[in-house]
C-alpha cells in the first residue's frame, strides 16, 4: 500500500502535521487505468489523529474480472488474493 510510503516520508523528514482535527489519506488499487472498464481491487486508508495515533484499514475487493499480470507486478495484488473477497455492488 502506497500509504505506508507516505507515512514513512513524514516520519523520515520529521514533517510536523500540527493537526487540530483527524486527517485521512486514501489509496485505491485497480485492475488498470480505464475508468469505464477497470475495477477496484483494494481500498486503503490511514487516519492520523491530532494526538499522532495512526489507524490503518485495508479492504480487498473481488473485481469479478481478471487482474492482468502486468498490473499485479505494479501493486502486488493477484487474482488469488481477491478470489474470496466480497464484490462491489453496482
Amino acid at each position: 500500500m502506497h500509504l505506508r510510503l507516505l507515512l514513512f516520508l513524514f516520519k523520515t523528514y520529521n514533517m510536523e502535521l500540527n493537526l487540530t482535527r483527524p486527517i485521512a489519506f486514501f489509496d485505491i488499487e485497480t485492475t488498470g487505468l480505464q475508468v469505464a472498464s477497470d475495477r477496484i481491487v483494494e481500498i486503503g486508508l490511514i487516519k492520523i489523529t491530532p494526538e499522532g495515533e495512526e489507524i490503518t484499514k485495508t479492504y480487498r475487493i473481488n473485481p469479478d474480472i481478471p487482474i492482468p499480470p502486468h498490473v499485479t507486478m505494479i501493486h502486488g495484488i493477484s487474482n488469488a488474493d481477491v478470489v474470496n473477497e466480497p464484490k462491489l455492488v453496482r
